[in-house]
């Protein structure tokens, strides 16, 4: 029961991350020269995404052997 909840809550975190992409994906897609003093700051933002992805899929994988390959297909 307990490594169903840390399932779900890993699970839930990768969302979040992956709605976080999808933020900077749309900021990438409305760009406009006005933006041009927050591309540093959202390229580390995606950087950090990814090593957060990286991190909670590693912990879904652990938990569930299934998690690895719907996570690898997530981020990309």
């Amino acid at each position: 029961m307990a490594e169903s909840k840390k399932l779900a809550a890993h699970l839930r975190t990768r969302q979040s991350v992956l709605n976080m992409m999808s933020a900077l994906e749309a900021f990438q897609a409305s760009f406009s020269d006005n933006d041009a003093v927050e591309v540093p700051v959202r390229l580390e933002l995606v950087n950090k995404c990814y090593e957060d992805f990286l991190e909670i899929s590693n912990k879904i994988e652990s938990l569930d052997g299934d998690g690895k390959s719907s996570s690898e297909t997530g981020f990309y």
